[in-house]
């Protein structure tokens, strides 16, 4: 699936890794296109 494929209000987690340690954020589609997803923090 593409990042544009995902619909509105799917649930996706934003993972970070800084300097070692992982840092994990639910957030959810709000809307997509031109090849990118915006998403709610």
């Amino acid at each position: 699936m593409l990042l544009q494929e995902m619909p509105a209000d799917n649930k996706i987690i934003i993972e970070l890794s800084i300097k070692g340690q992982k840092f994990e954020f639910p957030s959810k589609v709000v809307s997509q296109g031109n090849n990118s997803i915006f998403i709610d923090l």
